[in-house]
This record gives structure tokens, sequence and C-alpha cells, in this order.
């Protein structure tokens, strides 16, 4: 309490009227119900010399309040029915009677002024000492006149030097037949002290029945002195709330290991603490919110703490040799309500960081006793006020405590609540009643402003495979957040079918919620016992590019001393539900690290079924643990001290998604992306869509390495409806066909291709396939740009890997392709398309229907049904062009003639894969229409020739020769006639007009190339 101004009042003898009770803090106290001695020992009381003149007492509490504004605290009891302590001036009671000890605090001169009203108060107090005497109370005859003793004189010591019992409660002063004046000044002669009942009027304003009012805001706290625990110390305080859950006290050794935080969790007063042997936990009490006052004790006893409410005791042992608590001159101050907003910055000065993060208590606190100096005894606490606060106790500027740092949100004791008059909020907000009106509390709803009036922006955020949220409590020492329920909400939204949404754990305790194969996977570990569950539901994806809502519940119960019963619930968009429980040895779940959107290493957390991260979009990512709540998102955006942002997070979810498809409309359209970072591990996953047939949709390659058999290569091409895969890590080239099912049937379809070295899967539709490459080669070093969509008419003189037939044959894919994601990381194909300035490349993903509507193919072709365009078969016709409209050149040979086209800029081809189409007519049954020749020792030659009036195919390779026969009847009849040949490899195929082509699987291959 803080010595305040006071006004002269007229009279004799230069008595002065007390402009409020708390100025002089009388030392002596009084007791409420069931409160031990300790309670009634002097509070921080100032050291004035000004001598008492008199005391002016006020009926109501209102008038006698400090007069320090919102952060004081009112000199009145708090009960409404019990304002003043009942007295009876004559001291006739003997059982109401003062303690002998006397607090050694505050010295005050003995003034002597006479005069007839002095007289005949002194009169009256001689008569008061004869009655108390006559009550056994022993006068000193050690203190000589003009000594005054703590704070009071000689006559006064007379008085009180009995050991009496304390007033056991506040109650309301009945008017006397001399204090019948509401507000009646009495006079007293500094010569005169010994007014018994006088001075415990004064004494009683500044009980501890006075309370201080928290009314939870998001600044709301009070500040104490530390508190010496020592290793028998002691805490007392009383508390009054109906709110279930807040911080009631923290306090700490400075960010180290120990703490003690006392918190109200569902209507139970949990104790945790950390001496250095480890966290413990003890939990008392249930129903505690029901406004009534609570007496709430930790004692400490070595190795022991106990927690003690209402009189019901839980103990903990403390493991370890060291029992002491931080040490003095470091440990913090205690808190009660919540922490100072500054420590958010500063988590490092806190052991237990997730505190700052605690609701804040809301409710009334009384009583707080507890020593605070080293050696000293138990008294009752004193709040803090803004003079009072050092830099030591928090961040300064210019040497000074910010005003927005200091205490606030504490009032008065009794006080009117401006709620009950109105309350302003709406949506849900809460009501909270201060010194300047009701204030409305917003957090954690979707509406923000003064009244909550206002729909704020979601919090959310995208992720395109290398961007995450964190928090590892364990590379600061920190204890981990504990709770015996916890509960993950969050909405995503994405077109991958797999990434990890949500980690949590602590040592081999573990959370991993993600999505896999398009639905929700969730793996869980608890002591020894494991737990997993797949939503999927028939029919129903969720990497549809939609929101959806996953929600996640834990729950501890205790069935006995030694076992637990943990309930877990998963629920996607209210709907879909799954349910599980593990039994085991535990009591608490645990968190000490947490990962949104991915991690470093994805397929290194415990319980992973994914290995990938999050692609896509997240929204209102929130972590709760009894009664912590984690916005996590929120956090990150706010620059919040706990969370580790990985990457450049956006915190929107743009509308032009950089995940919306692009469409390659035609054969030559294509996209150029820089080079694919692979190793030792990598993967690819995409959709796309199409109606055509064949198309080269990724390609890229790497440099030949010394000591390699072969180029390193990796492709994705579609033929004759079937996806395949090539891959050479130099050491040998496997190709796969990984779809079961034709592809090219205008629907979306989904590829994932995962390695490892030299094993790989590959899965299209959910379907997968595992190959591994031969050789020795593990690492997959591509050098070279990657082509994506083909490769285009500027690159058509470049000798490509024969085994990639749709490369060599240039045809790219027409279709549509989206979600490209290469190792975790989402490419924006789209950004790619507009920065190459690609006409043909189409940031959308349209179908239209019938194409061949109205004939677009002219001179007799035939229209086939593309992918948004009409293919024309111009083979049957003498034009050529898109719909057939060009007219084609044609030769005449007299049978001694010949021409000869050079291939590969005169260098040559080599190859797996012809197509060959030939329009003829003749009247000779025999002759040579087409002979390909190699180097001068190679025998590999391809022959089309006329053989008694049909076509004959011989295709060479080294040493193995294939003849094919086609046409039924006699084709030198002087008629136009098509030549239709192809080879894939070995498969040879002939065909001649419109005749069922002839199709021959040959060996021609060795088996070793």
């Amino acid at each position: 309490m803080s010595l305040s101004d006071h006004n002269d009042l007229p009279g004799e003898g230069g008595s002065r009227r007390l402009s409020n009770f708390s100025a002089y803090a009388m030392s002596a106290t009084i007791c409420s119900p069931g409160s031990s001695s300790r309670c009634c020992s002097n509070s921080n009381a100032n050291n004035s010399q000004d001598s008492i003149s008199d005391c002016q007492l006020h009926r109501h509490s209102n008038d006698f309040s400090s007069s320090h504004g919102r952060n004081s605290v009112s000199g009145s009891c708090s009960n409404n029915d019990s304002i003043y302590q009942q007295l009876n001036t004559t001291v006739q009671q003997p059982q109401q009677q003062l303690q002998a000890k006397l607090p050694l605090r505050q010295t005050l001169r003995r003034q002597h002024k006479n005069n007839s009203n002095g007289n005949a108060i002194n009169a009256s107090s001689s008569k008061l000492r004869n009655n108390t005497n006559a009550n056994n109370v022993r006068p000193s005859s050690s203190i000589a006149e003009g000594e005054h003793i703590e704070g009071y004189p000689p006559t006064a010591y007379d008085v009180f030097t009995s050991s009496l019992t304390p007033f056991a409660s506040c109650g309301r002063l009945k008017q006397h037949q001399k204090l019948h004046s509401p507000l009646l000044p009495i006079k007293i002669p500094a010569s005169v002290y010994a007014v018994t009942g006088l001075l415990l009027l004064c004494t009683m304003l500044v009980s501890p029945c006075q309370a201080f009012q928290l009314d939870g805001s998001q600044t709301s706290f009070a500040q104490f002195r530390k508190w010496y625990t020592g290793l028998n110390g002691s805490l007392e305080l009383e508390f009054k709330t109906e709110q279930p859950n807040g911080l009631v006290l923290y306090t700490d050794d400075g960010g180290t290991y120990d703490f003690f935080e006392l918190k109200l969790v569902e209507g139970a007063l949990r104790l945790r603490y950390n001496l250095g042997g480890g966290a413990h936990i003890i939990t008392v009490g249930r129903e505690l919110h029901d406004g009534h006052w609570h007496k709430v004790q930790v004692l400490r006893n070595d190795e022991q703490t106990s927690l003690i409410v209402d009189g019901v005791s839980q103990s903990s042992t403390t493991k370890g040799k060291e029992f002491q608590f931080g040490k003095f001159a470091t440990n913090s101050d205690v808190y009660v309500g919540g922490m100072p907003n500054w420590y958010s910055t500063k988590l490092a000065l806190l052991a237990l960081p997730s505190v700052i993060f605690e609701p804040r208590f809301r409710g009334a606190i009384r009583n707080l006793v507890y020593a605070d100096q080293p050696g000293g005894a138990t008294r009752r606490q004193e709040m803090k006020q803004p003079r009072d606060i050092k830099c030591g106790d928090g961040p300064c500027d210019n040497g000074e405590m910010p005003k927005e740092k200091v205490p606030r949100g504490v009032r008065g004791g009794n006080t009117t609540d401006a709620c009950e008059r109105s309350d302003p909020c709406q949506h849900g907000g809460i009501c909270i009643s201060t010194d300047s009106g009701p204030i409305c509390e917003c957090k954690n709803l979707e509406y923000d402003g003064q009244y909550c009036e206002k729909e704020k922006a979601p919090s959310e955020a995208t992720f395109r495979g290398q961007q995450f949220l964190s928090y590892d409590l364990g590379q600061t020492s920190a204890e981990p957040i504990v709770s015996a329920q916890d509960a993950i909400t969050l909405y995503f939204r994405t077109r991958q079918p797999n990434g990890l949404l949500f980690y949590t754990g602590h040592g081999t305790d573990y959370l991993n919620l993600a999505l896999r194969d398009g639905g929700v996977s969730l793996t869980m570990g608890l002591a020894n016992g494991k737990q997993e569950m797949h939503i999927k539901p028939s029919k129903v994806r969720f990497d549809d590019h939609q929101w959806h809502k996953v929600t996640v519940h834990r729950r501890i119960q205790e069935i006995s001393s030694i076992t637990s019963f943990c309930r877990l619930v998963t629920v996607v968009d209210d709907v879909y539900t799954d349910h599980s429980h593990i039994a085991g040895k535990f009591t608490m779940l645990s968190s000490s690290r947490v990962y949104v959107g991915g991690a470093v290493n994805p397929r290194a957390l415990l319980g992973a079924r994914v290995h990938n991260n999050f692609v896509g979009c997240l929204r209102k990512v929130e972590f709760s643990a009894d009664t912590l709540l984690l916005n996590l998102i929120d956090l990150a955006k706010s620059g919040s001290k706990l969370i580790q942002v990985a990457g450049n997070v956006e915190y929107q979810c743009p509308i032009g998604d950089p995940q919306d498809p692009v469409t390659f409309t035609t054969r030559e359209s294509h996209l150029v992306l820089p080079p694919w970072e692979t190793g030792k591990q990598s993967s690819i996953s995409f959709k796309f869509r199409t109606k055509e047939p064949n198309g080269l949709i990724i390609l890229a390659t790497g440099s030949k390495q010394p000591r390699s058999k072969n180029a390193v290569l990796f492709a994705i091409e579609l033929l004759n409806g079937h996806i395949y895969i090539h891959l050479d890590l130099g050491s040998g080239a496997a190709k796969v066909r990984a779809s079961r099912r034709r592809v090219d049937d205008g629907d979306w379809h989904d590829l994932i291709l995962r390695r490892n070295g030299r094993d790989a899967k590959v899965s299209v539709d959910g379907v997968w396939n595992e190959f591994r490459t031969p050789g020795d080669g593990t690492i997959l070093e591509l050098d070279g740009h990657m082509y994506v969509g083909g490769t285009g008419p500027a690159y058509n003189n470049i000798a490509w890997p024969p085994a990639i037939w749709t490369a060599t044959l240039r045809q790219g894919f027409v279709g549509c392709l989206r979600d490209l994601v290469l190792s975790g990381k989402a490419i924006d194909i789209a950004a790619f398309a507009r920065l190459q300035d690609s006409a043909s490349v189409k940031p959308s993903c349209h179908v239209q229907a019938n194409v061949c509507a109205g004939n677009p193919c002219l001179n007799g072709g035939t229209c086939i049904e593309g992918w948004n365009r009409p293919i024309c078969d111009c083979t049957a016709t003498l034009y050529a062009g898109p719909t057939c409209g060009r007219e084609l050149a044609t030769l005449a040979f007299n049978g001694s003639q010949h021409m000869t086209v050079w291939l590969g800029n005169g260098q040559g081809t080599k190859t797996q894969t012809e197509e060959l189409i030939i329009r003829f007519k003749t009247s000779r049954p025999t002759g040579l229409i087409l002979l390909t020749s190699a180097e001068s020792n190679s025998p590999d030659r391809l022959e089309i020739a006329l053989v008694a009036g049909r076509v004959r195919a011989s295709v060479r390779l080294s040493d193995r020769e294939k003849n094919l026969l086609a046409g039924q009847s006699v084709l030198n009849d002087n008629n136009w006639h098509t030549i239709r040949f192809s080879r894939r490899a070995s498969n040879l195929r002939l065909q001649v007009d419109g005749v069922p082509p002839v199709r021959e699987d040959a060996a021609l291959v060795p088996d070793d190339d």
C-alpha cells in the first residue's frame, strides 16, 4: 500500500483528516475464517514519520478506496454482506484479541497536545486500559516514556501486548452509540493512542479481506514480489470465479528449468511444477468455478510438494537430489491471472513457454501470502504498482518500464459489473467489465472489432511442398505442453492425394495426420500402444480442390492407479467418423514438437505413412491442450517467437491457384523447365486427362558419367492409351507400363512416382507397381532441362534417346496437366507458360464436345475426335495438313530412277520405333518402294517392296530378320493404294488400304540388349 497525501482538518492541536486509510498502512491485521496466523503479519508499510492524529471512519467502502485508478486495489472487504469489521470500542469480549507480536515496520512519533477534548478522550483511554488489564492483558514496564515500538506509542503497546486470538471474520459495522454518524471524523489528540477500538478500525481497512478483480482481458495480469520458496516454503491465496479455465499464478527461475504453474482446468485446480528433476502435476478439486471463495495452499517440504484446496490435499515427490527453486536473484516475479504480453517476444525467459498462451483468469483474488525474502517470514503480499516495477522485471524503453507493459486489467474488489447493465458484444463475444466500461473479447471467433461485429479474414496459408510451420520446445530444453485431452482442428484444400497435414509428439509419443491416396490417414503412438485409422469413403476423395474440415480429439481417462484409457476420435467434414482407443501406463498427453504442412524429412517422422509435404491451402489450424488454444497460422503470421516458418509461406489462398491446370493444345505445345534436382531420392506427381492415345508428357536427361553404361534418363509417355515410365541411372534402363487400363478416356487420372536409389514404385489412380533399375547406379543426375508436354519443332534435330518413342515420333502430349510436384515442390506450370509466352499452352482445362461436327476435314479426310480438336486423317487422300487442304507432291519413277533422303543431318538415326505411310500406284507386280541403310558395316535395314502384286515389309536388325506380307488382292492395278507400316521395338504392323493389318511380335532384339 502506498502513502497518500492527506489534508489538514480544522481543529485544535493541528489534528489531520486522513484522505486515504491506506496511507498509514496500520501494522495489525484481521484474519478471515480459516486463515493461519501469518495472514495477520505486516503489510508493506511505508516509512512515514508522520504521527497519527485521527481516523476518519466511513460506512461505505468506496469512500476509502486507493486512488491509483484501474491498477489499484480497493481497501475493502469484498463480500457484499460484510463491509466493516464488527467491533466493540470498549473491547468487552475477551475472546476478540490481537496477536502479541507487533510488526517492526514503522515508527510514529508521539506528539504532546493538551486540550479539553484530549483530556476527555484520555480519561476514556485510562478506563479502557483498566478494562484490558482486568482481562489478563499484562502491561509492559520495559518501555520508557517517549519511546516508540513498531509504529505504536507506549500507551498503544500496553493494549496490544497480550497473546490474544485475532478477529475471525469480516463483518458489517453495527451502529454504536459513539459511531452513529455516516461520516464521522473522530479527532484524537496526538498525545493519546490507547483507544483500542479506533485503532482496530483503522487497522481493519487494510486487512487481508481485501480482494482485487482481474477482468480476464488479453492484457490482464497482476505482478507481485518474488516468492522465496526455500525447502519448506509455502504460498497461500483465495480466489473466486465463474470461469472454468484460467491461469491463476505463475513463477519460474528465469527461463531454465524450475517453475510453478497454478491454473484452473475445467473447474479443477492443477499445479504443475518442476524443481529440476522433471515436471510433476497435482490436481485437486472440481467445480471450483462456482462463484464462491476457495482457499489454496502450496506447501513444500524438501522433495515433497502439496496442493491443498479447501482442506483437500494431494502431494507429489520430486526425484533427484536438488530441490531448490532456481536462484532467488534471477527468479521471476509472481504473476497472477496472466502473463505480461512482453513475454511473447521473450519466450526464452520462460521455463514453461506455453504459459504465455494460457487463458487469463477472470475473477477475484485475495490474501496472497508467502515469504518474499530469504529467511523472511511469510506475509500478505501487495501488488506491484507501476512505479514499483523496475527494469529488472522486464524489457525497458529508455530505462523505464513502458506503460503498456505494466499490470493492467486489475480493479478493486468492490466494483459494479458494467456487463450486467449492458452487453454490447456480438457473435458470441465475451463481455468483460472494466473501469472504463464493458469491452468485448473476440478471441477465437471469426469476428473482430470493438464489439466483435466485423467478420475477419480467415487465417489461411498456401503450401507448395517446401513450406511448413513448426515449433520445437526441446531445442530450448523447455517443458512440453501436457494435457489430459487435446484436439486438432484444421481445414484443407488440395488436389494432391498425399501430404503431411499435422504432426505433434514428444519422445516416442506421436500423432501423425496426413492425406494418403485421397483419404485422411491418422497414426498415433502412446506409451507402447499404436493405433491407425484411414478415412476414405467409397466414391469420395478429399483431394478434389474443395475445402474439407478435419477434427481429431484425444482424451485420457484413468481406469486404475496404473492404467489409463485414451480415446481417439477423427471426424472429416462432420460426417465421416472413425474412433479407437488405447489402454496403457500413461497419465497425460505431451507435445514438444509440432509440424504443420510438412517437415524437413516427413518420412522420418514417427508414424509416417506419406513421404511428401502438403501441397495446397490450410485454414484455421488450431491445436488445443486442455485450457491452451493455439491458432498456429495466426501465430506464424504475427511473428510469434514460438513458431518457426520454413520457406516463403503466403498467408492467403489465392483465387488464381498456382495448381490450376494448363492445356497443351497441339503436338508441338511444350514447356521447358529448369533441371530437376533429384539425387538418391526423388518423387514426382501430377494429374492429367486426354482423349489421345500417344504423347510425350515428361522428358529429362543427364550426361553419361565415366564408367557408366548409359546416359541418365527419366521420361513419362503415353503409348496406345497406357502410361510408360522410363528410368535409367546410368547402369541400365528400366521401362515399366504403369497403367493397367487405358487412360485416354477424357477423365482425370492421378500419377505418383517415388524412388529411393534403384528401388521405385509408380501409381496410376491408386494402383501401385514396384520396379527396380538394373546395374549398380543409385543416383539420378539430371543436368538437362525438363520438357513438359513434348519437345517442340525447335528440337527436332536433337537425337533423343531411342527408347522414348513419342520423342522419336515427335508426338507431344495433347491434353490437360495440373498439380505438378517435383520432390515435394509444387511447380507453377501456368507461370512458366506465361513466362515462355507459349500461345499453344492455355491456363485452363475445358472439354469441347463434338469437335468433328460439321466434318471439318476436306478432300475426303477422316475426322477423329482428339482432345478439344479434330484430327484429320489424310492418309487415304492426296492431301495433307490439319484439315487435308494442302495438295501433296507426286513423284513418278520409270524403274531406273531413285531418290535419296539423308536422315539426322547426314549423321543417321538410331531408333526403336518407326512409322511409315506411302501411297503408290503401278502396273508392275514387282518393284522396290523404299529402302533404308546405315553405315557400311551395319546390316540394319528396312525394306518395303511390291512382290508378286503384294506388299512385303522386311526388317533386319543385326543378324535377325523378319518379313511381313499384306494385301489380299493384286495391287498392281494402277490404282492408288495406301501402305501403313509401324514398328515398336520388336512389334511390327503392316496394313494396306482398309484391310486388317498384319501384326508380328518378332524377336529382333537380343535379350541382353
